[in-house]
């Protein structure tokens, strides 16, 4: 697999001669309730039929990257294109290797587990496997799911999802429960045939074990829907080393820096300063720890670089002047700056959603004018409605239970943003209100 393009140079991929065996192409179920279903948790299963993938999109095979998901007309910005319940879930990955390595014996699911994509010498031990009823490696098996699986990650509940990065995100060894709050790992047929692009035009999102995938901007006839597989704010290192070991996917366009990267040595620093930060909070040295974070932070908006990298420090910088008496204004401003780098590449997400709340929750406990607080919420509301959607009405309040409520005391609820709301790149009002150009001066002092 590598790095896909929206217009791939060369040969146009063409619509597949056989669909692969996995694909079940189903009308959208409108009678669908997301909102009925996240509230059920992990429990939540999709009415049948349970896949779904666009009238305007369709699987092709193309010689530069294999089977991809591509525009035969256009579909707009916002719509929900592709919906996909896990062929195989469990609870850690080993679990999940086991699973399918015991189920592999039966014909129908190793016929779809055989569907899915490999590494290049693969294909003759997939032909022999499907030639020899019931005879697989393990091996293969292996290859197949490390290529393939995804993590369920929950969605944040008031904002509340911790912002370290995940270990499962580097290394698909480690056992359930992490930073980012993932619960299961699976396969989804379906939504394993959509490629990687660190700028990605769709964003996933889970209800219990269903992925849902949504259009972040309009797809022309011919363009390839693509999303991130990885944690935005992975540094560079980090991205290329698990898109090799994990996807296989050494191409140009992730080997190379772009103008989001911040040199390794700055992002050095910035680490550094965090652990010190860290060991003076576990000895309740306030002072000391925000003085670490503020050098941390002084260091980024010198370099002037927006690297996603750098979200986590302005969340606890953040976290720090909440705890400090008089802080309130740093708080916000940190969360705004966390908020700004968290989308330089990737503009909405399940994590803008989460930094979002959590600075509309500041936004009302800081006790914002009430036109700067209706801003920030139309930002939440923005950031939720780009990656859950307008067409299930409800979602922000099924997310944020106990901001809704705060919210509802204090005024009516702000309108959602309509799908022709501004683009993500262009800084939004909230942000121009909370990030003063004398930030740097104040953390400063």
């Amino acid at each position: 697999m590598a790095e896909p393009v929206a217009k791939p140079q060369g040969a146009e991929p063409k619509a597949a001669a056989e669909p692969p065996a996995m694909l079940l192409d189903f009308p959208y179920a409108t009678d669908w309730d997301l909102v009925a279903l996240f509230r059920k948790g992990s429990e939540a299963i999709l009415p049948a039929p349970s896949c779904f993938l666009h009238s305007a999109l369709e699987v092709r095979e193309s010689t530069l990257r294999g089977r991809c998901v591509v525009a035969k007309e256009f579909c707009a910005s916002g719509s929900l294109v592709l919906a996909d319940a896990p062929l195989l879930v469990a609870p850690t990955y080993a679990q999940l290797l086991e699973d399918a390595w015991d189920r592999s014996a039966d014909p129908a699911f190793r016929q779809t587990l055989l569907g899915f994509s490999g590494d290049e010498g693969d294909d003759k031990a997939k032909a022999d496997a499907e030639a020899v009823d019931g005879a697989i490696s393990k091996e293969l098996v292996g290859r197949l799911l490390s290529r393939n699986f995804m993590e369920v990650e929950s969605p944040p509940v008031d904002g509340q999802l911790t912002l370290e990065i995940s270990p499962s995100s580097a290394s698909k060894d480690e056992e359930q429960g992490d930073e980012l709050l993932i619960t299961a790992f699976g396969l989804w047929p379906l939504a394993s045939l959509v490629n990687h692009a660190s700028r990605p035009n769709a964003t996933r999102f889970f209800v219990g074990h269903q992925v849902c995938y949504r259009l972040l901007e309009e797809l022309q006839v011919g363009e390839e829907m693509v999303v991130n597989y990885l944690n935005p704010r992975l540094s560079h290192a980090s991205r290329t080393g698990i898109l090799a070991e994990r996807h296989a996917i050494i191409a140009k366009e992730e080997t190379q820096t772009d103008e989001n990267d911040a040199p390794e040595d700055l992002i050095s620093k910035v680490a550094g300063l965090r652990e010190e930060a860290d060991e003076h909070l576990q000895h309740d040295r306030l002072e000391e720890a925000m003085k670490c974070l503020s050098q941390a932070t002084n260091l980024v908006d010198e370099c002037g670089v927006g690297d996603p990298v750098f979200t986590d420090a302005f969340v606890a910088f953040s976290k720090v002047a909440g705890c400090m008496g008089g802080g309130e204004k740093f708080k916000l401003e940190g969360l705004a700056m966390a908020l700004e780098f968290l989308t330089a590449r990737e503009p909405y997400s399940l994590l803008s959603c989460a930094v979002s709340s959590q600075l509309l929750t500041a936004a009302l406990e800081g006790g914002l004018p009430s036109e700067e607080l209706e801003d920030v919420e139309r930002l939440a509301r923005e950031h939720h409605a780009k990656v859950y959607g307008q067409e299930f009405p409800g979602f922000f309040e099924a997310m944020n239970p106990a901001l809704a409520l705060q919210l509802a005391a204090r005024q009516p609820p702000a309108e959602t943003p309509s799908a022709s709301a501004s683009g993500a790149q262009k800084k939004r009002p909230a942000e121009e209100q909370l990030l003063p150009d004398e930030g740097k001066k104040a953390r400063d002092a």
